[in-house]
């Protein structure tokens, strides 16, 4: 996956102000892409949000979403990276399942080798 890959997908889907690619195990920022720049401990708090959304007990989805006033954040596991997991924080107004399997689709083209790089 290169920075490109990860800016072409974010710029597809004109709803995701953010795109977080992270190891929810480590709580590391693999990639971000956003239409504006965030600061290192907004990135981490996202994975951090991420580990907790994925990780709930008895938790056997593959998503999760947290919805609010202002938008929502979108959790989406990337189960053949092993504890890796995609965010993508969206407008009030987005079509959170559209996103969600935009989402999807996109993790399973994510390279293991790649995202390890």
């Amino acid at each position: 996956m290169t920075p490109e890959t990860f800016q072409h997908f974010r710029a597809a889907q004109p709803d995701c102000a953010l795109l977080v690619l992270s190891d929810t195990r480590s709580g590391t920022v693999l990639a971000a892409d956003g239409a504006l720049a965030y600061p290192q401990e907004y990135l981490d708090a996202i994975s951090a949000t991420a580990r907790s959304a994925l990780s709930a007990p008895g938790s056997v989805r593959s998503w999760a979403v947290f919805v609010g006033p202002n938008g929502a954040q979108l959790f989406q596991r990337v189960p053949h990276l092993g504890d890796v997991a995609l965010t993508c924080l969206v407008r009030p107004e987005a079509n959170v399942d559209v996103l969600l399997r935009e989402m999807s689709a996109f993790a399973r083209t994510l390279d293991p080798w790649e995202a390890a790089a």
